[in-house]
């Protein structure tokens, strides 16, 4: 039996002390994903934040002006889906008339394939412009603590391998513990 349990001193533990670093399970470098002039800062520097809250906002008036483009072209081209609809229903019944050439059936379903495949370019400029003005405001992608604000207001920004990183985002629970123990310990001694 160990002396100090008889003596009643209770559990007695063997103490290591080693050096190590405590790391961020995650950690997230933010970065602008549309081109513009950062209108405003929403955080305080080393600040908490929570998953989705707003770090920066780029000047969002060039991307409204684009979704409001898009979505005119939309209409556009959901007004000649409609007339090249209602030209082939026109067409087949002139042609059940032999009032017109198979030639213009063929042509006025052309053009509805078209207007169809237009619709759909135009659908999808809608919602590319509709996800830049969204990427306007920059949200925090983890809960965590936010660095510095390394690009401030009035300052302009662009995308790509390039772009600058605008601020970090740390996570604070839980955190990663890393250590070496010392090569005494690593031997048994």
């Amino acid at each position: 039996r160990d002396p100090l349990w008889s003596r009643g001193l209770g559990d007695v533990y063997k103490r290591q002390d080693f050096s190590g670093r405590v790391e961020a399970v995650e950690r997230v470098e933010i970065r602008p994903r549309v081109s513009g002039t950062i209108d405003a800062v929403h955080f305080q520097d080393g600040q908490l934040v929570k998953k989705g809250a707003l770090l920066f906002t780029i000047d969002p008036r060039p991307y409204k002006a684009e979704l409001a483009r898009a979505e005119a072209a939309r209409a556009g081209a959901q007004a000649r889906l409609a007339l090249a609809k209602t030209e082939l229903e026109r067409t087949k019944r002139l042609l059940e008339e032999r009032a017109v050439a198979q030639r213009e059936l063929d042509t006025r379903e052309n053009a509805l394939q078209e207007a169809d495949a237009n619709l759909k370019a135009t659908d999808a400029a809608v919602l590319s412009a509709r996800l830049n003005l969204q990427y306007t405001e920059i949200t925090a992608p983890v809960s965590g603590r936010v660095s510095r604000a390394e690009i401030t207001v009035g300052n302009l920004v662009a995308t790509g391998p390039t772009a600058p990183t605008l601020t970090t985002v740390v996570s604070v629970s839980p955190c990663l513990l890393y250590t070496s123990p010392s090569p005494r310990d690593q031997r048994g001694s």
